[in-house]
């Protein structure tokens, strides 16, 4: 991925800047252990005039009363600031408090994210600082502590808490440098794409893990112990009855080595780790004693599954070189239950072969807050762990009669497959396990499936956003598009070398989830859909390419269906980038239904800001 793309998206976000990577190293160069100020938080102080950030809702408050929860504005009202120099000139203060907080949760969000993963998220979400002026979630802090060190009283009923962005200002601007980002070299070689592309990791299984499933295992040779005998984890053909078990034992001992420890059982995210003891006194990332929806080992299957699953998905990319006439390397990974079954190399038959195994498969379409993995936790003198559920939060466009803006809670949606059964089997204690994967374009830059765990924390809740689908002909048809979508996707962004794998261009996983609704219910529920048009018609334009190839081959009839049927949805498909008033009814419609259980105050309010404007929208068409 080229670095223009990153600084074009923190242009985008934030005006004219440097890389932020750059710029967060030298910040932190700046952050000596003698900070000029600190901040001294007294427990329980309620200031008179609080500053409003990420306020949460009574009724979520209420219905969650047995969780112990701070709203970021309620943290940052405990908080005093300390100036620890004569030195200090007043008019300065607001400057030392904005780097040295910037600073300070550059460094703790990218070390509870990750080196990578940090790097693409925090820019996107508007999180990252730039010169003169804090990111969205650091602007949040330090506007409220400078408030309070100059005396300044709160009187911004708003709360703070929502970045004064609308998705038309992110799109367009991902659209536009995506274009300078545009490799202009050697065509792609779509007969053996790079290991890194869309395509490439399709191949491989999965992306954003390391160890990841594509890597080798092995144990010392017994005839020769200073032998490594090594063996693919997941080898081709892969027999279930053989290497299902061999497959998720081998990850767990190279996740064992990597990482120093695992316990296939725990469910524990991790240690809290303190952000700043002098700057913000007992904030941590991390969700303090909360646990993951599942454990470790049901995590190593998820990822096996959608390895299962993208692998064979791939085998439609060799076909459809195979058909267009061009020489590929690349062998058709095939499937077997048994070791005397018959071959299995498409996905819906590897669904089939489960269902016919005993296994019982739901899917459906659904939607949860998202905050991309960083959470925040405060702890108390007793020891106890206090939650601060976060959110970003967004502008729709649309407003109030008295101009407030309907602010909507980002998103992420997936396409659901629930499995249980034989393979999934038991827990460590007895009860059922479960496999809960999803469909999706990830920002790591591959379409396809994916594990679904996430915190268990009630703000991060799913909402259906259609009836769930029981019937096996129903099921396999939607492996089917998911199969055929993701290769669309892929291609596209593997061929015109997008930036992360086209994410933010050709759509993000809402839209991929939007495409497949309509096909089934010639509708959607999902909010925001923010593709960028010319990039839309290029998956069409692939899609069709797709299409013509495999309809060379009467045995992927199937196949060709759903790709006509997507192909027809991506010109149906709305778009959330602009709040026009031809879109404003369908588009409020949708923005309802993907609204999480009103977590924060900002939800309640944009919901009787959209209930107006739909009562409006009534008597603006008689």
């Amino acid at each position: 991925m080229g670095d223009n793309f990153w600084s074009a998206v923190c242009l985008l976000f934030l005006g004219a800047v440097g890389y932020w990577a750059y710029l967060s190293r030298d910040r932190l160069k700046k952050l000596k252990n003698t900070a000029p100020i600190s901040m001294i938080r007294h427990e329980g102080f309620k200031p008179e005039n609080p500053a409003k950030v990420l306020e949460l809702s009574d009724s979520f408050r209420q219905r969650n009363k047995d969780m112990k929860m701070y709203s970021l504005g309620q943290y940052l009202g405990e908080l005093q600031v300390n100036v620890l120099s004569n030195d200090i000139a007043m008019e300065d203060i607001p400057t030392i408090i904005r780097e040295q907080i910037d600073a300070a949760l550059t460094a703790a969000l990218i070390k509870a994210l990750g080196p990578a993963f940090g790097a693409a998220i925090l820019p996107l979400l508007g999180v990252v600082p730039t010169e003169g002026t804090s990111g969205y979630m650091f602007s949040m802090i330090s506007g409220a502590l400078i408030s309070k060190a100059t005396g300044e009283v709160e009187t911004n009923i708003d709360d703070r808490g929502c970045l004064p962005l609308t998705m038309g200002m992110l799109g367009n601007g991902a659209d536009l440098f995506a274009t300078a980002d545009r490799k202009k070299g050697d065509a792609v070689d779509l007969s053996n794409p790079k290991p890194e592309s869309p395509l490439g990791c399709c191949n491989v299984g999965e992306t954003g893990y390391d160890p990841h499933y594509g890597m080798k295992h092995g144990a010392k040779d017994e005839e020769n112990s200073d032998l490594e005998s090594t063996k693919q984890l997941v080898p081709n053909p892969f027999i279930i009855e053989q290497h299902w078990d061999q497959a998720i034992e081998g990850m767990e001992e190279l996740i064992r080595t990597s990482k120093g420890s695992y316990d296939p059982d725990s469910q524990s995210l991790g240690e809290p780790v303190l952000v700043n003891e002098t700057l913000l006194p007992d904030l941590y990332t991390g969700s303090g004693n909360g646990r993951s929806t599942h454990t470790q080992r049901e995590i190593v299957r998820h990822r096996l599954v959608c390895c299962i699953l993208n692998r064979l998905g791939h085998n439609y990319h060799i076909a459809v070189q195979k058909l267009e006439g061009k020489t590929t390397p690349l062998k058709e990974f095939t499937v077997k239950m048994e070791s005397n079954g018959p071959d299995i190399s498409k996905p819906h038959e590897f669904v089939k072969a489960l269902l016919d195994s005993g296994h019982t498969v739901v899917c459906c379409s659904r939607g949860a807050a998202t905050t991309f993995g960083a959470s925040f936790c405060v702890k108390n003198k007793d020891g106890e762990w206090y939650n601060i559920p976060l959110g970003f939060f967004f502008q729709s466009g649309y407003e109030s009669k008295d101009g407030k803006p309907a602010n909507f809670f980002l998103p992420h949606s997936g396409m659901d497959m629930d499995i249980s059964g034989p393979l999934i089997g038991k827990r460590g204690d007895g009860s059922d396990s479960k496999c809960n994967i999803q469909y999706y374009l990830a920002i790591e830059g591959m379409a396809g499936w994916h594990s679904n765990h996430n915190a268990d924390v009630p703000w991060i809740q799913a909402v259906e956003l259609s009836p769930p689908l029981t019937k096996a002909e129903d099921i396999l048809k939607v492996v089917t598009l998911c199969a055929v979508g993701a290769l669309s996707l892929n291609y596209v962004s593997t061929d015109l070398e997008l930036p992360n794998g086209g994410y933010g261009l050709t759509g993000v996983c809402n839209d991929t989830v939007a495409v497949i609704e309509i096909v089934l219910y010639g509708k959607t529920n999902v909010h925001p859909i923010t593709y960028s048009g010319r990039y839309l018609m290029h998956t069409a334009r692939y899609a069709t390419r797709l299409l013509n190839a495999m309809s060379k081959d009467r045995s992927l009839r199937k196949e060709t269906d759903c790709l006509k049927k997507l192909r027809s949805a991506m010109m149906k498909l709305p778009n959330d980038q602009s709040a026009t008033p031809i879109m404003a009814k369908e588009s409020l419609k949708r923005m309802l239904s993907m609204m999480p259980p009103y977590t924060h105050q900002i939800t309640l309010e944009a919901q009787e800001i959209v209930q107006d404007m739909q009562k409006e929208l009534e008597e603006f068409s008689k």
